[in-house]
Order: structure tokens, then C-alpha cells, then sequence
């Protein structure tokens, strides 16, 4: 009945209906004379009155009356499919029919795509300049601080330019783009810089700038120019794996921490070229699981005859925990406590004589990590069928 007052009695199925009409009639109108998109957008969108029991029924009381809300939300969910499905259509129509002799659109932005804003000093900057949206069956004229580019650097309207880093510092340079349409000459102009640095170290956590306890954190750290062999890192629970480095932060009780950078000399000294200060996180909050299930309708014997597990859920790392004990609650019965990850006979023969619609809650889930680590897990809760 809340489906039906919310659609009908509060209108709101009559408002939606005449959304959708103009919607469907806006994308028709972009259909161009593709009469076989035209019409299937049409039928994914018939709006018009259902026939009922011999007698005329308007659309919307033929969606929303008399159907459960989880019905409703079924319906919904699918038209928005539907809606997602016939934009993506008709922006493909559209996309093919631009004119490639043409540019049709309304405005014309040149772009510039660095390879990287950050250069170090005897490396080279590397840019692509291109228009958006730009031709590929011609390509444009670009002068670049006043001289023409080489036809040779440009290729299905994109050039290539690659500027000598011989100085540190802000460089900054410009230019035009030339581009010939219906007759007409158009000059685009360019304007940009970046910054050219002298060697320095490059730390960058491939997990991000966060260190985690209970998991060994994968480090990426290079000094541009210099032997991987020559480079020293310290830092607590920071060692060597293969080219790359891990760090084990578990020990570490504050919420920081930094790890520094040396490059070891020919005659062995090391000269400090800098440190990062990293964040230390405890690991996030796991679920209780059954066979990747958490919630929901389940049978009694898919609690009973399954294991109680714990996992992360969109966590970064893959790692594994084992539960220890927990507790299931199963009413009317008092709390019943489990070790290790299966039901006590007590906890299986309780659960025999539960009844349907029974909530049955595993809770006090503890579980632990290769390391010892126990981060808190969520309990779960399953209405029995």
C-alpha cells in the first residue's frame, strides 16, 4: 500500500509518467531519422493505457497498484536501466554523425597533455597538444614559440614536442594552432609552463599515502640517476623485496611515521636527499561472513552446516583472518557461545527448533591475522525461512 499512496493517491506516478514522456519525446527528436532507434526507444517507454479485465487502465495504476514495494523497487530499478540504455544510444547516434569535414561543436578548446609537469634536470619535457574535439582527417599548423613545428612531430591532428630540460626552474613557453575550416584559417593560442628540479628522491607507496599495521605495505622509492644499490632507506619495519621495498608497521604505536633516503657514495659515505612522513592506520573493520553472505532470508541449515568467516570488504590488500569464537543468538534462547569457526551442538540443535521468521544475530565475532593482529568484525543477521 505505500507504493500505491506514494504513486497514485499523492499523484506522484502521474508527475513520473509525464516525465518520462518528455523525456522519451526529447531523445526521439535526437533520433534524427533513425526510425529503428526512434521506435525502440519508443517501446522503452510505452506509456499508453493497459487493457484490464476488458476495461481501460491508466499506466501508472497498472505499475504501482496492488504490487508489494519490493515490486516497485524492481520496476524502478529496471527503467533506469532502460533510461541508462537510451542516452548511451542515442549519444552513439550523435557521435556517429558528427561531419568530418567539420567541426560541430560549440566551442573549440586547445589542450595541452604533459607527459609530466615534474622534469629533472638532464631529462627532457614531453607534451601531446591536440584540439577537443579534434580532427584526425587533417591535421592543423602549430607554431610553437613562433617557429613551425615539424610536419614530421604531427600525426592525425596531434603533435608531439619535446623540450631540452637544461635549466631548473619555471619554463614557460606558448604558441598557436592554425586550423583551416569551410575556407577559413582559425588560430587557437597556447600558453604553458612547467618546472624543471634537480635530482630528488621519489617515495610513493603503491597502496597510498598510508601505511597500514598487520599487512606488509608495498613502497616503490628510486632516486633518479643513482644505482638502486647505492640508495639506503630507513625507516621502522622498512626492508628490501626485490627491486622494490615493504613496510611492516605493526610495532608502530603512533599515528605517523617517516622514512628517509641516502645515497651511498664511491667511497661509501651516504648523503641524506630526503624523508616522507607516511599515516599509520590500524586495519579497517571486517564482516562476518557465511559463504560471502552477511545478511539476508537464509535456511537453518545454511547457518548450521557452513563456516563463520571474516573478511574486508573494498579493502586494498588481500588478507586473510581466522575466527577464533563468536557468539549466535537465536531467540528465544540465551546467547550461545562458539569456538573456532563452526556451532557448538547447542548452538545446531537451538537452531533446529527455531521457527521461521526467527532473527538469527552472530555477533562477538573475533578474529585474528597471520601477524595477531584482531581488528573488530560486524556481526551478521539472517531471517530464518
Amino acid at each position: 500500500e505505500a507504493a500505491a499512496n506514494y504513486f497514485l493517491v499523492e499523484q506522484r506516478g502521474s508527475e513520473l509518467k509525464a516525465d518520462m514522456a518528455e523525456f522519451r519525446d526529447f531523445l526521439v527528436s535526437e533520433s534524427g531519422e533513425n526510425q529503428s532507434l526512434a521506435s525502440a526507444i519508443k517501446n522503452s517507454f510505452d506509456l499508453s493505457d493497459r487493457m484490464h479485465d476488458g476495461a481501460a487502465e491508466s499506466w501508472e495504476k497498472s505499475k504501482f497498484e496492488h504490487y508489494p514495494l519490493i515490486s516497485v523497487m524492481t520496476f524502478l530499478t529496471s527503467m533506469q536501466s532502460d533510461i541508462r540504455t537510451a542516452e548511451a544510444n542515442v549519444i552513439g547516434f550523435l557521435h556517429e554523425n558528427i561531419d568530418a569535414s567539420d567541426i560541430k561543436v560549440t566551442g573549440v578548446r586547445a589542450v595541452v597533455m604533459p607527459k609530466s609537469t615534474y622534469v629533472t634536470q638532464g631529462d627532457e619535457y614531453e607534451a601531446e597538444i591536440f584540439l577537443a574535439a579534434f580532427d584526425d582527417t587533417k591535421d592543423p599548423e602549430f607554431l610553437i614559440n613562433g617557429e613551425a613545428l615539424d610536419p614530421e612531430n604531427v600525426s592525425g591532428g596531434v603533435a608531439t614536442i619535446k623540450f631540452p630540460a637544461t635549466r631548473t626552474g619555471t619554463i614557460e613557453w606558448n604558441g598557436k594552432i592554425l586550423l583551416e575550416a569551410n575556407g577559413e584559417t582559425k588560430e587557437y593560442d597556447i600558453s604553458e609552463s612547467y618546472n624543471v628540479a634537480p635530482p630528488s628522491v621519489v617515495i610513493s607507496p603503491t597502496k597510498m599515502n598510508v601505511l597500514y599495521r598487520g599487512v606488509d605495505n608495498p613502497l616503490e622509492i628510486s632516486v633518479p640517476g643513482v644505482d638502486p644499490a647505492n640508495i639506503v632507506v630507513n625507516g621502522p619495519g622498512v626492508k628490501k623485496s626485490g627491486q622494490n621495498y615493504t613496510a611492516d608497521v605493526t610495532r608502530n604505536s603512533g599515528g605517523t611515521m617517516q622514512i628517509s633516503v641516502g645515497v651511498r657514495d664511491a667511497e661509501g659515505k651516504v648523503k641524506s636527499m630526503g624523508k616522507k612522513e607516511f599515516r599509520v592506520k590500524n586495519l579497517p573493520d571486517a564482516n562476518g561472513t557465511i559463504l560471502g553472505f552477511s545478511e539476508g532470508v537464509r535456511s537453518g541449515s545454511f547457518i548450521k552446516n557452513n563456516t563463520i568467516n571474516a573478511e574486508f570488504k573494498d579493502f586494498d590488500f588481500e588478507l586473510d583472518l581466522k575466527v577464533l569464537s563468536f557468539e549466535i543468538v537465536i531467540p528465544p534462547y540465551a546467547p550461545i557461545p562458539c569456538r573456532g569457526n563452526r556451532l557448538t551442538s547447542d548452538a545446531k540443535s537451538a537452531l533446529d527448533k527455531a521457527k521461521p521468521g526467527v532473527s538469527v544475530v552472530i555477533r562477538n565475532i573475533k578474529a585474528t591475522t597471520d601477524k595477531g593482529l584482531k581488528p573488530k568484525v560486524n556481526s551478521m543477521i539472517f531471517d530464518l525461512n
